[in-house]
């Protein structure tokens, strides 16, 4: 067996521990009438009513796995992800657009406000929130218009802001994020979170619909001027910021409600562990980085490769967490196939590296990314395929489809965040 077909079970057992259907039978339990989430327990008897919603890539799955558990005690819902086509038996489920909010992020979000508000106090919500939200779920503030507001995501997207400094910005055009959606219901939540961010920070995951946000329109407003990215958004996004500033606009929420109750089910260290005892079942010796990768992609990936070639005879390396990245060309591809891309042209070593998406897509190709080796670098010379023009365009998909170096699982159902495994041959 080669090292890229061990490297890619390796991956495999990664996304299989944070699928939902695994997540959520681990983490949630019916007997009687005692629902058990970890190791907190609700007697539904206390309930007049029991919710199901959702907002997020993994919603649709965690929703379904929920429906297995509780069945016909759900009294309605409304999940919200990027599948189309599916349904749902006690909930609805409304199909969203991702990375980019369009019109049908506007109406899902209207129509989840609708379903929370007619929650009383003696109702129970049960939310499954994952990573995704932040685009599927959108309703902004009045007078930007949705147009404006996905101009705004794209230029904070194309500008390299991390994921924390995007949320903090549509915190607040936002009238879903923030914590906004807490302050629309009385009903008291368990929001089930599947992690997608470094550290697992509930001020970051999915823009915090339920959880409080300790920035402000003066820190969003510093963090705009001083990268210069203020003056490129929308006069309407400018308007509600200065509004904001004046305190003619509500802040975002800054105190978590007594009501809500959020756990984190899975995150990416999962995903890790679950990569090693593939690795150490396929007889490698394992070496797990729990430091999140992060911060710019080009650094990230030659850090990377640093660290790949300390490895010894058949030692491990893995290692996840989210890059950014800021495109300037026009091609296809996502931040780990340019990872990948950036690594190949790095090694010159017999070492294998994987970098791929665990939600199974990467940016704006249909694939989650690469797996390179010394026999990835042969294969583009003996076509003249200059890895560097590749790099500078951003079109690394178009790169590794030539050398059939693309991880190809579709999309998954889960996401938290990418992962990074390299193999000393």
């Amino acid at each position: 067996m080669s090292k890229k077909d061990d490297v890619l079970k390796m991956f495999d057992a990664a996304i299989a521990a944070v699928l939902p259907e695994n997540v959520i039978n681990h983490s949630v339990n019916l007997d009687k009438n005692i629902l058990t989430v970890l190791e907190k327990q609700y007697n539904l008897e206390n309930y007049k009513n029991i919710y199901l919603c959702g907002s997020g890539k993994a919603s649709f799955a965690m929703a379904q796995e929920i429906e297995n558990i509780l069945g016909n005690i759900i009294t309605s819902g409304v999940v919200v992800s990027p599948i189309q086509g599916a349904k749902l038996k006690f909930s609805s489920h409304y199909h969203s657009t991702h990375p980019i909010p369009t019109q049908k992020s506007v109406d899902a979000s209207m129509v989840m406000l609708a379903e929370l508000e007619k929650m009383s106090s003696e109702d129970l919500l049960i939310y499954c929130l994952s990573g995704g939200s932040s685009a599927l779920l959108e309703l902004p503030f009045t007078g930007i218009t949705l147009e404006e507001f996905s101009k705004t995501t794209k230029i904070l997207l194309e500008n390299g802001f991390a994921i924390n400094e995007i949320n903090a910005v549509r915190k607040h055009l936002s009238l879903v994020k923030g914590g906004r959606l807490a302050t629309s219901t009385k009903a008291e939540i368990i929001v089930l979170v599947i992690s997608d961010v470094i550290g697992d920070d509930l001020e970051s995951i999915a823009s915090a619909p339920f959880y409080f946000d300790a920035t402000t329109f003066d820190d969003v407003y510093k963090l705009l001027k001083e990268t210069n990215v203020y003056v490129k958004l929308p006069l309407s996004v400018q308007s509600v910021m200065k509004s904001g500033l004046s305190g003619d606009i509500e802040e975002t929420l800054k105190e978590l409600k007594s009501n809500v109750h959020h756990v984190i089910i899975s995150n990416n260290l999962s995903a890790l562990k679950a990569s090693a005892g593939c690795a150490n079942d396929l007889g490698y010796e394992v070496k797990i980085v729990e430091q999140s990768v992060d911060g710019d992609v080009e650094d990230a990936a030659i850090e990377f490769v640093k660290s790949a070639k300390k490895l010894k005879k058949n030692q491990v390396l893995i290692q996840g967490g989210e890059c950014t990245v800021n495109v300037i060309g026009s091609g296809i591809g996502g931040r780990n196939q340019h990872f990948a891309l950036i690594a190949l042209r790095e090694l010159d070593e017999n070492i294998t590296i994987l970098s791929a998406g665990t939600d199974g897509i990467d940016g704006n190709s249909d694939d989650a990314g690469a797996v390179i080796s010394l026999d990835t670098k042969n294969s583009a010379n003996n076509i003249n395929l200059s890895i560097n023009e590749y790099i500078n365009n951003f079109n690394s998909n178009s790169f590794f489809k030539r050398v059939n170096s693309l991880i190809s699982v579709g999309y998954t159902g889960t996401n938290v965040m990418d992962i990074m495994i390299a193999i000393r041959g």
